[in-house]
């Protein structure tokens, strides 16, 4: 009887056990999922929010660099005029489907290296299977950005070759700030009579205050005779002379590409840069591609002009290549393998 008893409370116990867990389960189970789908949809919101937005909501902090690509990012860019534009991004920021060990070709810049404002399937980086093409970049690098990651990069270049894309436009002028808008980024500065990178005062806090200058008029500036145009090559010059150094140490082949901004390859537009200019006189839209070419002699770097090869056409309104420039980007890098060897 009592053992009867004994296991009759214990069932009793267990039915009861069962509803409250029950009960639990049905008044928890509508929080879960809310909170699930809260969070799902979160990280969908960020992503989706990320793809249209300007590009510094797809950067991330770098230490010293100042900042990189984010990771991982699958969806859509906007460019300044609104154009999108599909793009991904891999594990470590970098557009492309090439990754850095198997590249033939390494090609460093800002953005027009990442691609700003080009579909993949556009992406000169990705055009052609043969040579097998990494590209290094993001949106507002200047040069020294640029050397601080080809000297992070030195150790897997060996047998590579390297080609540098300096934008004319604001690259110049930018190689000279400590920022861009609220973000710190090195600069170089003149120093015991020759020339340094400075990196110290890169952190995540905001730059105080920035300078709202008109970059037309600046660039205008850098392409007449003035104290800011030779400052501004001088840094050019050492860069250039880094860079070679660091290729050579590496040993990898530098070839310099200089990319003209849109206004350089229309006579329109090289009329407007003329009435910019503090110096209308001494203007002359062609000073960048002479003076680092000069730059490029002096470190034994090969240089080629983009203005060469291309033309308005090839530019969008907002500046950056339509599919036909990168189309004939990728061709001038293919040749520049082959004859590399």
């Amino acid at each position: 009887m009592i053992s009867f008893l004994r296991v009759l409370a214990a069932s009793v116990a267990s039915v009861l056990g069962l509803v409250v867990a029950a009960l639990v389960l049905a008044l928890g189970l509508p929080f879960w999922v809310v909170g699930f789908l809260t969070r799902l949809g979160g990280r969908t919101r960020r992503r989706g929010e990320a793809m249209s937005l300007p590009w510094p909501k797809l950067l991330r902090f770098e230490p010293e660099i100042g900042w990189r690509n984010e990771p991982d990012v699958d969806g859509y860019g906007q460019a300044a005029t609104g154009i999108t534009y599909r793009l991904t991004t891999d594990s470590e920021g970098w557009r492309g489907q090439t990754r850095l060990a198997d590249a033939d070709v390494v090609v460093l810049g800002d953005s027009f290296a990442f691609g700003h404002a080009t579909d993949n399937d556009k992406f000169f980086a990705d055009l052609d299977a043969r040579p097998r093409v990494r590209a290094i970049g993001a949106n507002g690098y200047s040069m020294v950005q640029e050397i601080l990651w080809l000297e992070r990069l030195a150790g897997v270049l060996s047998g590579k070759l390297v080609i540098w894309l300096p934008c004319y436009g604001n690259d110049l002028y930018e190689n000279l700030l400590p920022n861009l808008l609220q973000y710190r980024r090195p600069f170089v500065r003149e120093a015991d009579g020759g020339w340094e990178i400075v990196a110290e005062h890169v952190s995540r806090e905001p730059w105080p205050f920035y300078d709202p200058s008109d970059f037309p008029a600046r660039f205008a500036e850098i392409c007449s005779d003035t104290m800011l145009s030779r400052r501004a090559f001088a840094a050019a010059d050492y860069l250039v002379a880094r860079a070679a150094e660091i290729c050579r140490n590496a040993r990898s082949e530098l070839i310099v590409l200089g990319v003209p901004e849109g206004w350089q390859v229309s006579a329109e537009g090289r009329r407007r840069l003329a009435d910019r200019s503090p110096v209308p006189a001494t203007f002359d839209a062609g000073k960048p591609d002479r003076e680092l070419k000069q730059a490029c002699h002096r470190a034994g770097v090969q240089f080629i002009a983009l203005s060469e090869h291309l033309g308005r056409d090839d530019y969008l309104s907002e500046g950056h290549w339509t599919a036909t420039g990168n189309r004939k980007v990728a061709d001038l890098i293919a040749g520049l393998y082959a004859e590399s060897g």
